[in-house]
Order: C-alpha cells, then structure tokens, then sequence
C-alpha cells in the first residue's frame, strides 16, 4: 500500500472520518435531517445529499437562513447542540458504527513506518471529533486530525488541509486527499493534492466521484497496494 503513495510522492495522507474511516451508514444525515424538523425548518430526504462532506454546522444554518433570514442567532447553538445529542446517543452506542475495516489500524501503523503521516479531517464539530476519536482509539494510529470548526469554512474549501499541510511542513503535491462524498473530491482539488482518492464505503458513487475529479477510486481505503 505505501509504495503506491511513495511512488507518488506522497507523505501525508488526509483522510475523512465518516464514510471513509469509519462506517456509520448515514447516521449524521439521517441526525440532521431530524434535528431541522425538530426545530420547525423542514427539510426533506432530497435534501440530504446537499449535505454530504460538508461542515455540519454550516448546513444547518444555511437551511435555517433559507427559511427565515432573521432568524435569531441562538437557534444555530440550539441547533448544534440537538445534533450533537442525538449523535452521541447514536453513534457510541450502535453496533452498526464501526471501523471502516477492521484492518485499518495496521494499514495507518504501515503509512507511518514508511514516513507517511496519516491524518483525519472532518466536518463534524472539533468536540465530536475528539469523541469519535478517543471511542474508537484513534489517537494510537493516526498522526493528526483537524475539524471544519477549526478553519474559516469547511469543505469543498481547502482550509483544512491547508492548515494540516502547514503544521507538518508538506507541500500540497506531496499530499493524498482521501473521502467518500463530492465535496471530498472537490476539498482535494481545491487543495491541490498530488492525488485525490474517492471510496465508495460512504455517499456517493463511482461516477460521481469521478466527475467530481478523483484520481482513482477504490471500494474502501484500506485496499490500496
């Protein structure tokens, strides 16, 4: 697996957690959509796929501003929290949210043996992040890890990476942007990545990601060679 990267020039990889790290079958989704309705700003199934990739927070808020730009701001804090409520009553307790591949461990331990960095971005809040993160121990194979509340706007912008690239001293083509949704792809892109790799583990399909710019597609990241 890491000779495909070093061949490539890559030394760090970025990777998305949900879909791509880890499979929570659409939980947050799912977790957004019942929190907007909860709160009276109805949103409907077609809207979910608006959604994937991006920062949670600023999907919520668009969909709320869409339906009343004078909305006080204090819904937003309300909002998040719902979320974050329903999620962890989710998320920590469901077997049906697990590691992508059970394998994934030794896959980040072999990158970090051949001088590749493994870090994760996500557009979960930095607070469910770091929950994520500690449940499933995280922290003993992954190098670093950054959320969309960390920078100016989450993705399809670069900022995430850009920030991960800077604290490690790696140039952007020396970078391999890993996701499973469009706006993964885009993130990479917009990064300038030296490779960006779509999954089909999570949101969206083959020919998407591939319209979207993937370099190469894979059924789940741990079956890169």
């Amino acid at each position: 697996m890491s000779q495909f990267l070093k061949k490539n020039k890559i030394s760090m990889i970025v990777c998305d957690m949900a879909g791509t790290t880890i499979n929570e079958s659409g939980m947050i989704y799912n977790s957004i959509f019942n929190t907007l309705n909860k709160l009276g700003f109805v949103a409907s199934v077609s809207h979910k796929k608006e959604w994937y990739g991006r920062d949670k927070s600023e999907v919520m808020e668009e969909h709320i501003r869409n339906i009343n730009k004078n909305v006080e701001n204090g819904i937003f804090e309300k909002a998040e929290e719902l979320l974050i409520n329903d999620l962890t009553d989710k998320y920590f307790t469901s077997d049906k949210v697990k590691l992508i591949d059970e394998s994934l461990p030794s896959f980040c331990k072999d990158l970090h043996t051949n001088d590749i960095l493994v870090t994760l971005n996500t557009g979960y809040p930095a607070t469910f992040q770091e929950k994520i993160i500690d449940h499933f121990k995280m922290d003993r194979y992954v190098y670093d890890w950054i959320s969309s509340s960390e920078v100016v706007k989450g993705r399809p912008h670069p900022y995430m990476i850009n920030e991960l690239a800077k604290r490690h001293s790696i140039k952007s083509k020396n970078i391999a942007k890993f996701g499973d949704t469009i706006n993964d792809i885009k993130e990479g892109k917009n990064a300038n990545c030296g490779l960006v790799i779509g999954v089909l583990s999570g949101a969206n399909n083959k020919e998407e990601l591939l319209d979207a710019g993937a370099d190469l597609i894979l059924d789940k990241i741990t079956d890169l060679e």
